[in-house]
């Protein structure tokens, strides 16, 4: 009989059981937003996790984010580096 540890199957097919980078921006795009939604957020703010992957919209700058409509959360205000 084949003998596989209990919890090796449950997180293979536990679809909760999802990496924590898994929800990541993808790479370069620093700044989140829902679509039909308000407000955009950094990467790193609680709000982030609250939407939807299919719901996200992604952003490269701050400036890109405002010129779409978005105002920027209140809770992380998110902002970029000089330069």
């Amino acid at each position: 009989a084949e003998t596989v540890d209990p919890s090796a199957r449950k997180t293979a097919l536990d679809p909760h059981a999802v990496s924590p980078t898994a929800a990541e921006a993808p790479p370069g795009e620093a700044y989140v937003a829902q679509r039909g939604g308000k407000l955009f957020h950094g990467r790193d703010c609680g709000w982030t996790r609250r939407i939807a992957e299919p719901e996200r919209v992604y952003f490269k700058r701050v400036a890109e984010a405002r010129d779409a409509g978005f105002a920027p959360c209140p809770a992380c205000e998110p902002w970029e580096p000089a330069g």
